[in-house]
Formats: structure tokens, C-alpha cells, sequence
């Protein structure tokens, strides 16, 4: 009976375990640490996203001379409105600044370099570094400003620049956007043209081909030929003293050249 009545007993006391409620999981201290944190997190979102705060409400552009800043504060304000969740924003931190940069650099060729900041809590900053004109290249009645590196990046008028600036010519027609000499000839005509000119001396226009840089001088019509390989200098003080000579009252060849051909170590005249 004893043997029984403890199984008995077990038997109840094992039920009852299988029956017990599971405990709510509304009091579970986790779950509300859990939803606390999504509610703060949403929180946050809310407010960095959608909140006033941080809406764009000014752009500053510096550094503009070719390009035009409305243009550039276009694509600032195309950027800027976002939908996030579908709802719009123009929350300056989702705004993609990198993206927005290039995008600038792509629509114009004018720009070197573009750098936005973002200037909290609802301003952007955006600093264009435009190409500096180093010289002016002219073909088929049309000429352009190059930048350091032999490319083409702007329309001008030659009057604009010239004789502050050296003229390159061809017969080629070229875009925006080609480059038509190597930096390293760009360095030698201004150098050529620099010295020259603080002699008194003006160039009219360069040209240049595979086996000399031609530079017509504007006073006379004399072409000079000179070898972009060897040192610009020594290359321009000979030419002085060549010019000097027969431009001397004792000089029976006075006015007779047609060219002066400095590229090799003897000098030519014709």
C-alpha cells in the first residue's frame, strides 16, 4: 500500500510540473530592455533624419570663376532631397558628399577638385578648386584655355589672355575635354615664352610637332626651332644673341632669315 500510495504521489507531483503556466514573456525584464532600446533607437533616427534640426537650410559655394555657382547649388539641392522609408528629408546626414563631389567633377570639366563639409547642424560648405589657365590653344578659328596638364577645359577669346598668356596653334580641331600636348612641353613654352618676353621679345604663337616646338616671333615673322629636350635657357640666350647680331648695323645678313633653328649644338639660319 506504502509502495503505492508514493507512486501516487510522484505521479501528482510530476503532473502538476507538466501542467505549471509558462511564465508571460511581458514580464520578462529583457523584453522591455529590448523595447526600450528599439523605441531609443527609433528615436534617434527620427531625429537625425527627419527632425528640422538637421534640414538643409544653407549652402556656401567658394571658388567658382568658369562655373557657375547656381549650377553647382542645383546639383547640391537634386542631392540633398532624399526619401528615406518614403518619406522625404533633406537631412544633411544621410547626404552622400562623396557622391555629390564626383558628380560635380563629372558635369564640369572646369573643376579640379570639389570638397564639401558638412557644417552642423544644417549648413554644407562646398569649396570648388577650378583649373588654372596655363596657356591658350587655338584651332580652326576657335581657341580654349588649357590647364597645367595640356587640356583643354574652357572656351576663351585670345584677346583675353594674350600677351599675358603663351598661344598655341594647330590645325587639328579639338574638344573640350583632349588633351593636346605633354606637361612637360607646356612647362617649356611657358618658360620660353616667360624669358623672351622679359627680353623684350614677344612670341606670337607656338607650335608644336614631333621634332621641335616652332615659336613665330610677332615682331618680324621669324620662325625659331627649338628642341624641347635640351635646356630652355641656354636655348633662349642663344637665340638673343643670334638676334642681337643681325640686327647689328656690321651684320651683312641683317633682316635676311626666315627661321633660326636652335635644336642642335650648331645653329641655323636661313
Amino acid at each position: 500500500m506504502q509502495g503505492k500510495k508514493r507512486y501516487h504521489q510522484n505521479y501528482q507531483a510530476k503532473k502538476r510540473s507538466y501542467t505549471r503556466k509558462k511564465k508571460s514573456i511581458f514580464r520578462n525584464r529583457f523584453f522591455w530592455y529590448f523595447v526600450l532600446l528599439v523605441i531609443a533607437g527609433a528615436g534617434i533616427f527620427y531625429f537625425l533624419v527627419f527632425s528640422p534640426v538637421f534640414q538643409l537650410r544653407e549652402t556656401i559655394i567658394n571658388g567658382t570663376s568658369f562655373i557657375s555657382a547656381n549650377e553647382v547649388g542645383d546639383i547640391i539641392r537634386e542631392q540633398t532631397a532624399n526619401s528615406v522609408l518614403f518619406f522625404p528629408t533633406k537631412s544633411i546626414i544621410v547626404f552622400n558628399s562623396k557622391n555629390t563631389e564626383s558628380l560635380i567633377l563629372e558635369r564640369f570639366l572646369q573643376a579640379k577638385e570639389a570638397i564639401i563639409r558638412k557644417q552642423f547642424f544644417n549648413k554644407l560648405i562646398v569649396n570648388i578648386f577650378e583649373r588654372e589657365p596655363e596657356a591658350i590653344f587655338c584651332s580652326s578659328g576657335s581657341c580654349f584655355l588649357l590647364d597645367e596638364q595640356g587640356l583643354i577645359f574652357q572656351p576663351a577669346e585670345r584677346e583675353t589672355y594674350f600677351p599675358n598668356k603663351a598661344v598655341i596653334v594647330s590645325d587639328e580641331n579639338m574638344e573640350l575635354g583632349t588633351t593636346v600636348t605633354s606637361e612637360e612641353n607646356l612647362i617649356f613654352i611657358n618658360d620660353v615664352f616667360r624669358q623672351l618676353k622679359q627680353g623684350n621679345i614677344l612670341v606670337n604663337e607656338f607650335k608644336i610637332s614631333s621634332s621641335k616646338i616652332e615659336a613665330l616671333i610677332s615682331e618680324n615673322g621669324l620662325s625659331i626651332y627649338f628642341n624641347p629636350q635640351k635646356d630652355s635657357e641656354l636655348q633662349v640666350q642663344d637665340l638673343i644673341l643670334v638676334l642681337k647680331n643681325q640686327n647689328s648695323p656690321d651684320s651683312e645678313t641683317r633682316g635676311a632669315q626666315e627661321y633660326i633653328d636652335l635644336r642642335f649644338d650648331k645653329i641655323f639660319l636661313k
